[in-house]
């Protein structure tokens, strides 16, 4: 718990933000910043459950799954020259 409790105020103090503007938006512009610095994606998911978690944000399965992929290949196509 004390894991998720660190990714949820690392997210805020990242984005500088207020725990009631928080938006799926917020969440996928930290976790693609988190892979492109070299975060695991285990690292990275675990954020994402956080944050989701904390916020009481519900994000269909098949939505999170969705958006896990766009964040990979996004770093996949920054990491190409």
């Amino acid at each position: 718990m004390k894991a998720y409790c660190n990714q949820v105020e690392r997210f805020l103090s990242s984005c500088h933000l207020e725990s009631t503007n928080v938006t799926t938006s917020n969440v996928q512009m930290y976790c693609l910043d988190l892979l492109e610095r070299g975060i695991s994606h285990s690292s990275v998911n675990q954020t994402i459950s956080a944050i989701l978690l904390k916020f009481n944000i519900y994000v269909p399965k098949s939505r999170l799954s969705y958006l896990k992929s766009c964040l990979k290949k996004k770093l996949l196509n920054c990491s190409n020259p």
